[in-house]
């Protein structure tokens, strides 16, 4: 979910670095970031229920470029809901819920460009989905 606005508190802090600077160093990745980045370059697929793994694309290359560099990655995934995040939760999925629905029905008219752009408003990473990711990073000692 992200802390509103901590970029801009961090932003006077913040060094622009070639990654060779982190060789030797472990980094802590946001990973749900990258799978939902990935995800999106397959959001018409996987809406319709089709079968993909492209969503792993974008993640895994980002965390290969990182190997390159000489840098141990550690993968933080969202935990649990927080009571706090509630409502926030609730409105994001009757956003998600509302897009896919326009989703459905640009694709019906043959607006695939107008579906594609809902059903990439309307993104789940399902747990199935996550799963896979993780199986990957055992296999590659991530």
């Amino acid at each position: 979910m992200g802390i509103q606005g901590l970029l801009q508190i961090i932003k006077p802090c913040m060094q622009e670095r070639d990654m060779s600077h982190f060789a030797g160093k472990t980094a802590a990745i946001d990973i749900m970031v990258w799978l939902y980045k990935g995800a999106y370059s397959c959001s018409y697929e996987l809406a319709t229920g089709q079968a993909t793994i492209e969503f792993l694309t974008y993640p895994l290359r980002m965390l290969r470029m990182l190997k390159t560099k000489g840098v141990k990655c550690i993968c933080v995934f969202d935990g649990l809901h927080l009571a706090a995040k509630k409502q926030t939760e609730l409105d994001r999925i009757e956003y998600k819920r509302k897009n896919r629905e326009q989703g459905k029905d640009c694709d019906a008219q043959g607006d695939q460009e107008g579906a594609g752009k809902h059903f990439s408003r309307s993104l789940v990473l399902r747990t199935k989905m996550i799963d896979i990711f993780m199986d990957i990073l055992k296999e590659l000692e991530i």
